[in-house]
């Protein structure tokens, strides 16, 4: 295995393994593992993201043509597919549905609340597009280790400021952009300057990031009395919650260097995919197994309370997203080469 292979496997194992907890996150019923899941899950996100950037490769106009189709324009997409299903819902009489104006996707593009009449639905995608952009120009001017820490600092200090000060959802995430730029950061410095050196580090070194991690997510949790939940501004002791963040995200994304399954990789490589396809897949696969599998699973449509019902409910939902996936994989290819074919006879 190639080094730039065993990159590339890490680094969709943590996007899988992010985007599965995003699922069990959301659709769980065990409250101690939801307070261990959003201890990190979303810092992970913007870490590997972080790991991935490289602002050096294109020209800032190429750069944000790319940041538009491969995250606003998905975004979008989401919330046309997410407002469309809660009406199909509704109109059928369903219960996982509503009535949902079509004009309010304005409102959720433009205005951008979390957790108002404006809710983005998807929010992680706009505010990962805004920190990049900034990102992308900090990183210009911020060109060398001893620069690159200084700002890591100095977001890490502005973040912990937001986060004792604001306590509810502005306008495209901005209330959070400070913390979404630090983890960001942190993924950037980690993936240019340590992560080399950690993939090569004894077993007892990785396992003390876990270890530490937990110790302080537990502290955390244990002073402030509350789960951490970036998206609704709650987390406990700032520097005990990026401290965990940190450490618990970079062990699970050394993990990844272990790990070569097709399956998760595959969900790893599709993590955007799987993402917007979520909020539509569990309600039908929670449907579905309450309408097929009531007699032969005892399962009752009670996966918030049963903790079998959301085990068989979450791997429902993985794999009826990758049927869908592989599908779209497929269409897309079979589309791309025609276009191909086309060009090439005139």
């Amino acid at each position: 295995m190639t080094d730039n292979k065993a990159r590339l496997n890490y680094i969709d194992f943590a996007k899988a393994l992010a985007i599965i907890l995003v699922g069990v996150g959301h659709y769980g019923n065990v409250s101690a593992l939801k307070c261990f899941i959003y201890m990190f899950h979303i810092p992970l996100f913007f870490i590997v993201s972080g790991m991935t950037f490289n602002p050096s490769k294109y020209r800032f106009l190429l750069f944000l043509k790319r940041k538009v189709k491969g995250l606003l324009l998905p975004w979008v997409g989401g919330v046309v597919l997410f407002i469309a299903f809660q009406n199909i819902c509704s109109i059928l009489g369903l219960s996982v549905g509503r009535k949902v104006s079509f004009l309010s996707i304005i409102g959720r593009i433009i205005i951008n609340i979390r957790g108002s009449k404006y809710d983005p639905i998807f929010w992680f995608l706009p505010a990962l597009f805004l920190a990049e952009i900034i990102l992308y120009f900090v990183l210009k001017l911020v060109n060398n280790m001893r620069k690159e820490i200084i700002w890591l600092v100095l977001i890490g200090f502005v973040s912990v400021v937001f986060m004792i000060f604001i306590n509810k959802a502005w306008p495209w995430s901005l209330d959070i952009l400070p913390i979404s730029l630090l983890f960001l950061t942190y993924g950037f410095i980690l993936n240019k300057y340590l992560f080399e050196s950690l993939k090569t580090s004894k077993g007892i070194i990785k396992s003390g990031f876990l270890l530490i991690g937990l110790l302080v997510g537990i502290i955390n949790k244990i002073i402030s009395k509350k789960d951490v939940d970036i998206f609704s501004n709650q987390y406990g002791n700032p520097l005990l919650m990026i401290l965990a963040a940190i450490l618990l995200s970079t062990f699970f994304i050394l993990v990844g260097i272990y790990v070569n399954n097709r399956v998760i990789l595959f969900i790893g490589e599709n993590s955007l995919k799987y993402y917007i396809l979520q909020s539509v897949a569990f309600p039908v696969s929670d449907i579905l197994l309450a309408l097929l599998l009531n007699r032969l699973l005892k399962y009752d449509y009670s996966y918030d309370q049963r903790i079998l019902d959301n085990i068989i409910l979450q791997i429902t939902a993985i794999i009826n997203i990758g049927i869908v996936v592989l599908l779209w994989n497929k269409i897309i290819t079979v589309i791309k080469s025609n276009i191909c074919v086309n060009k090439t006879t005139n």
